[in-house]
């Protein structure tokens, strides 16, 4: 064939980018103090589409590109998919009566996915941030009622994850005599490797002196493991009423998720540095190495996660398409060492998270004869939930209310997708750091016509 060696050449191209994708926490500048504590702040594992629904999307097929929520979902990949997306937020920051605003933008998800036209399975590659870590606070102390010191407190660095997956759909009942649509059962596994740099440092200064030493305490941490990702969709059609020409004309499904992540642990290798610095007026430099251990080695426990879900989907051939999700997601972090071995008090620790979404999605028409507006899909959507952070025995609350549009691109299965949401993360009338403000996604999906891996019987 004429194109394979257009085919290959982009698909070793993929892969030389997915290698690379390493870099995606090095434009996320916001500054967020819990990410001082366990993996630091964890990422919404979803696409621009699913982020547009409160991040709901494991009990989805269709519309939703590369679906990594769920593997099983793979087997609905239609043929041959490239998404890509960028995230961003722009937040304002309150601790008691002090405020501070920041804004940053980052890659958010890369992802390839194949089927072979009328196959049963799915298969899809992808990279996406895991994690971001990015603080910086200071505290003041007056020591002997003469001396000001300054402690600060500030960290960087994320976990990305790689991930490999698989679906496969199988199909039992029905009756085409009786008009009875077949039940579809779809089994996935995904497989992460996590893999990325954490770098904690605290520092003693006084501000009051010109020229002085001090001293600097520096955690760095890196940390790499796989985890295995199993899960099923099941797809029970309700109502299906097709036409003379056995078009269909009113259609109803339930969609049942369900994803579990198996405990697993991440390998860390540590270096622990005690350093002397001298500062003036200009920069500091190193004086002295007081301490260092460069062959500190523990596992980081990642916890099991489950996560269900429910999608009830509803079309009509006057009134368009119309989606229904819930879901629920848990997973316990109480066994995780908090801040990969340091600051573990009984007041500061990691606890159980848990977030309940729920989102709608609407599709006007899908006639070839109408305007681009009517071909797009609308969302919106709402989470809550308690992440894993627990400060001084409070919870840390999130929630958000999102939104979401997918614009096609001439009528086709390729897309533009935007996704956004206004949150809050904490609570300044508890005493907590209070985060609110407006985090978005913006990406593509791109479906190209000619169905790849198809053998013509003639060139």
């Amino acid at each position: 064939m004429k194109f394979t060696n257009c085919k290959l050449y982009l698909l070793s191209c993929l892969v030389c980018f997915f290698a690379h994708v390493p870099l995606v926490h090095s434009q996320n500048n916001n500054n967020n103090i819990y990410t001082r504590f366990g993996l630091g702040s964890l990422e919404m594992q979803a696409n621009p589409q699913q982020f547009g629904m409160g991040g709901t999307g494991v009990a989805s097929t269709g519309q939703h590109g590369v679906n990594f929520l769920n593997p099983a979902a793979l087997s609905y990949i239609p043929l041959t998919t490239l998404q890509a997306s960028g995230g961003g937020m722009s937040v304002k920051y309150k601790y008691n009566d002090t405020e501070a605003k920041y804004g940053n933008g980052y890659l958010k998800n890369v992802a390839f996915g194949f089927r072979k036209p009328g196959s049963k399975w799915g298969f899809a590659l992808g990279m996406q941030p895991y994690s971001f870590v990015n603080y910086e606070a200071s505290s003041d102390v007056v020591v002997s009622d003469t001396l000001n010191t300054t402690y600060t407190y500030s960290g960087n660095g994320g976990m990305n994850k790689a991930t490999l997956g698989f679906g496969r759909k199988f199909f039992f009942g029905g009756d085409s005599t009786a008009r009875k649509e077949k039940h579809v059962v779809s089994f996935g596994l995904n497989t992460h490797y996590l893999f990325g740099t954490i770098d904690h440092a605290s520092k003693i200064s006084f501000p009051d002196q010109d020229n002085y030493n001090y001293g600097k305490f520096s955690q760095n941490h890196f940390l790499n493991g796989f985890q295995l990702e199993a899960g099923v969709l099941f797809t029970l059609p309700i109502v299906h009423v097709k036409d003379v020409n056995n078009k269909v004309v009113r259609r109803s499904d339930l969609q049942i998720g369900i994803t579990y992540a198996v405990q697993s642990s991440l390998h860390a290798k540590s270096v622990y540095i005690d350093e002397i610095l001298s500062a003036n007026s200009t920069i500091d430099y190193p004086i002295d190495t007081t301490f260092m251990n460069e062959s500190v080695r523990f596992n980081y426990d990642l916890p099991q996660q489950i996560t269900a879900g429910l999608a009830w989907n509803i079309y009509n051939q006057k009134l368009g398409n119309l989606q229904l999700n819930i879901e629920f997601m848990t997973q316990d972090w109480s066994s995780s060492k908090l801040n990969l071995g340091s600051d573990a008090t009984s007041s500061n620790q990691l606890s159980a998270s848990n977030r309940l979404s729920a989102g709608i999605a609407y599709t006007p028409e899908n006639s070839a004869n109408t305007s681009t507006l009517r071909h797009c899909t609308y969302r919106v959507g709402y989470y809550q939930g308690q992440t894993y952070w627990k400060i001084d025995g409070q919870q840390v609350h999130e929630q958000a209310i999102t939104a979401g549009i997918s614009i096609p691109i001439l009528k086709s299965l390729n897309a533009i997708n935007l996704g956004a949401a206004y949150y809050t993360l904490g609570e300044s009338n508890s005493g907590l750091l209070e985060m609110s403000g407006v985090v978005y996604q913006v990406g593509f999906t791109f479906v190209p016509r000619e169905p790849w891996f198809f053998q013509r019987k003639y060139d």
